[in-house]
């Protein structure tokens, strides 16, 4: 990470051919909703989705997916930024929660796909 990096852990990108679909829940009063989105990076603390639906900032979500070794299943998470990509929206997403033994396996998997 450089020195103008707010991020707090190693991010990676997940490769085309690897791109993990992501189920997001939203709870309202009312209903709970599934978005579809697709996973574009990951690390310990967040990660960056692709979706064609805008999320406010500071909207409270509900990720699970399964990638590899790493499996998150109903991690509470919050939406910290939301930017329009050619039609798309690129979500910024915070995780809430995450367990430890989560993170070091998300870490390494970091440091494998960032050699120094």
């Amino acid at each position: 990470m450089n020195s103008t990096d707010k991020r707090v852990s190693k991010r990676f990108p997940i490769m085309h051919q690897l791109a993990e679909p992501v189920l997001v829940r939203t709870e309202s009063s009312k209903s709970e909703k599934s978005i579809p989105a697709v996973m574009a990076n990951l690390s310990a603390s967040g990660m960056a989705l692709l979706t064609f639906l805008p999320l406010a900032i500071g909207k409270i979500l509900f990720m699970s997916f399964d990638l590899r070794h790493v499996k998150i299943d109903n991690i509470k998470s919050k939406v910290v930024r939301c930017d329009t990509k050619d039609g798309t929206y690129v979500l910024g997403i915070k995780f809430l929660g995450l367990p430890n033994g989560v993170k070091t396996k998300i870490n390494k998997m970091a440091d494998a796909s960032n050699p120094r």
